[in-house]
């Protein structure tokens, strides 16, 4: 796992807040629990809701401030999701095999309490040891070895939605 800070412009990342709180009220949204695989369903009670990104100004922009951090991976072409992470929602174990990267760009930020933590295990830890990130605003997580990690149910008692940018290089 690589694990980026400060990855968009202050004027991009506000841009994507104010797109997905917009798109949240619209009738765009997709629940994990109708097209994700069962492995990554597996013991995970809510659903987390997504929706590509279809501005393609957002799209440009996002292509254009993150080609530094994707510069040394093979991709034809990226895929934009928002996902809005609802109480309960999760991701089971699983490793992104079919793509040739996933990447994680954190939104806003939450307490540890709020659950959503991202787990994974890499090459550094012994068996049965994993690392976990409470994942903060503009922090972009990019699964680039197919590694093994989850994400932890997101608490009933969050104050807020966990709001993300899923990437998909492919």
């Amino acid at each position: 796992m690589k694990i980026y800070s400060e990855v968009l412009s202050e004027d991009l990342l506000d841009l994507c807040k104010k797109d997905v709180l917009e798109k949240q009220k619209e009738s765009v949204w997709h629940p994990s629990s109708f097209f994700w695989d069962y492995e990554i369903l597996r013991n995970v009670d809510g659903s987390c809701f997504t929706t590509r990104i279809t501005d393609v100004r957002i799209i440009n922009l996002l292509t254009q401030e993150l080609s530094i951090a994707f510069a040394n991976y093979e991709y034809d072409n990226l895929t934009f999701q928002y996902y809005i992470w609802d109480s309960y929602s999760a991701i089971s174990q699983h490793s992104d095999s079919s793509y040739n990267f996933g990447a994680t760009l954190y939104l806003n930020s939450n307490s540890i309490d709020d659950g959503g933590l991202f787990i994974w295990q890499d090459d550094e830890c012994p068996d049965n040891f994993y690392r976990c990130l409470n994942p903060q605003e503009n922090m972009m997580v990019v699964n680039d070895e197919k590694q093994t990690h989850l994400v932890t149910q997101v608490s009933p008692h969050s104050k807020q939605y966990r709001y993300t940018i899923q990437i998909w290089g492919k």
